[in-house]
């Protein structure tokens, strides 16, 4: 999900659920899409900052107490497709939960099938800020990135932040005309608002 990188970027987690509904409106404006949102990157907040398993466990069951009798096995078996928020991140949130490295939350979400991509980019974003980008096993990082990577791993998470603060407000940051690239005004607005709190 889009909304993943916003905890690294927020100073606390009121400013992280504000930026979470900003985002999260561009493309999934209704309650439900916010709810799933707002699980997400409130728990990878916390991932951030030190909490443990069980606390995120506690985020978690805030937002879907069904969580709570769901496991691995039971959406390995009975999975069903879905295109509701309300139905992926409470699976996803099982797969994280359930793991025991980041590449063992993402091979959950994806042996349960279907909607793969969506199911990885969720357990799979609050894998990386539980156990940490150095826990990826080195050997599927030029698999993630290509052999030869224009951006590093912060400059995309930048950019793919930006490409939505760029589509919700079009007339003040205007495409430059490439794909997913946007013009300096973008950039310099966000490291102006974000940049030297963060010490980007």
């Amino acid at each position: 999900m889009k909304v993943a990188s916003i905890p690294y970027f927020s100073s606390s987690l009121e400013e992280c659920k504000e930026l979470t509904r900003r985002v999260t409106s561009v493309t999934h404006d209704h309650p439900d899409s916010y709810w799933a949102a707002e699980c997400l990157t409130t728990s990878i907040y916390r991932a951030l900052h030190g909490g443990s398993r069980e606390e995120i466990l506690e985020n978690i069951l805030s937002y879907y107490p069904e969580v709570e009798n769901l496991t691995y096995a039971m959406l390995n078996k009975e999975y069903r497709y879905t295109e509701l928020a309300k139905d992926k991140v409470p699976e996803a949130m099982v797969c994280f939960l359930e793991s025991k490295d980041f590449e063992d939350a993402l091979k959950m979400t994806v042996s349960i099938g279907r909607d793969a991509d969506t199911l990885g980019a969720i357990a799979g974003g609050l894998a990386e800020a539980f156990y940490g980008w150095k826990s990826v096993n080195r050997e599927i990082v030029p698999l993630l990135l290509g052999d030869n990577p224009k951006y590093s791993v912060e400059q995309k998470r930048v950019r793919y932040f930006l490409s939505y603060v760029c589509k919700k407000y079009p007339d003040k940051f205007p495409l430059d005309g490439r794909s997913n690239a946007k013009t300096p005004s973008a950039f310099a607005w966000f490291f102006k608002e974000y940049g030297q709190k963060n010490n980007l």
